[in-house]
C-alpha cells in the first residue's frame, strides 16, 4: 500500500507541471498580444504622428529639415517612399461626388 507521502508526491509533481506550463503559457499570450497591439497601433498612428509634425512646424516648433528626417524615418518604417523635391507627396483622389458618378 503506498505511504501518504508517495501519494503526495505522486499528485505534487503533476500538478506543479500543469500550474508551470499555464504560467508559461500565460506569459506567451502576454507577450504575443502586447506584440500585435503594438503592431496595430503603429499602423494606426502613423497618419496622425504626421499630421502633428506638420503642426509642429507650422507653429515653429519643429524645422522643415527636422520634419523631413521625421517624415523618412516613419515612412522607412511604413515600408513607402517619403516625398522630396522629385517625388511630391502622394495625395488620395478626391472622392466622387454625385454629379461625378456618370449616371
Amino acid at each position: 500500500m503506498p505511504s501518504a507521502r508517495d501519494a503526495l508526491q505522486q499528485l505534487l509533481i503533476p500538478t506543479a507541471l500543469l500550474v508551470g506550463g499555464l504560467i508559461v503559457l500565460a506569459v506567451a499570450v502576454h507577450y504575443l498580444k502586447s506584440w500585435w497591439n503594438e503592431r496595430a497601433e503603429d499602423a494606426g498612428e502613423q497618419p496622425l504622428l504626421l499630421s502633428h509634425y506638420r503642426e509642429m512646424v507650422r507653429r515653429g516648433e519643429l524645422s522643415e529639415e527636422e520634419y523631413r528626417k521625421i517624415m523618412g524615418r516613419l515612412a522607412a518604417r511604413m515600408g513607402v517612399t517619403p516625398p522630396g523635391p522629385d517625388r511630391p507627396a502622394a495625395l488620395p483622389p478626391p472622392p466622387k461626388g454625385p454629379e461625378e458618378d456618370g449616371d
